[in-house]
């Protein structure tokens, strides 16, 4: 049985020197139910401190907006989900693939999930996912820090 935290609060920082990323870096969620992937929702953008804040209320509410579009994808109730979640940033040429798909996708997609992929940086990234036993978080604020390289390749401008 899944309890989540009131808040999820996510610093997103550079692998290598332990700086905050930034502003514009999309953080996204993903929840499981028997190890397998089964809902997904951004998080939104990173601050200028390379912060994110989503409320439990926030993604509860999005599940049952999604839930409504797409009820037989999201049968599940979120209570029933695995209690270990995984907090993701894409990166690179996947996340420009995404980020295109949701371009694509129109009004099948939330206008507050296309926003932030249109804004958000992730490029200069490599995809990066890290997995959160919940059951091992405060049931008041989940605070999660995300290490992120960047990508090998924009160290040579004529890649």
């Amino acid at each position: 049985m899944l309890t989540l935290p009131s808040i999820f609060a996510v610093t997103v920082l550079d692998e290598n020197t332990g700086i905050s990323v930034g502003a514009k870096a999309l953080v996204t969620v993903r929840l499981f139910v028997g190890g397998q992937p089964y809902y997904g929702d951004s998080m939104g953008l990173t601050d200028e401190s390379g912060r994110v804040v989503l409320r439990r209320d926030q993604l509860v509410g999005h599940f049952l907006e999604d839930q409504k579009a797409s009820p037989m994808d999201l049968r599940i109730p979120l209570v029933d989900c695995d209690a270990v979640i995984e907090i993701n940033v894409l990166g690179g040429k996947e996340f420009l693939a995404r980020q295109a798909q949701i371009a694509a996708a129109g009004s099948w997609i939330r206008q507050d999930v296309r926003t932030v992929y249109e804004e958000a940086e992730n490029a200069r990234f490599q995809t990066t996912a890290v997995q959160v036993d919940l059951t091992k978080c405060n049931e008041g604020v989940a605070d999660i820090v995300v290490r992120l390289r960047g990508r090998s390749d924009l160290a040579d401008p004529h890649r």
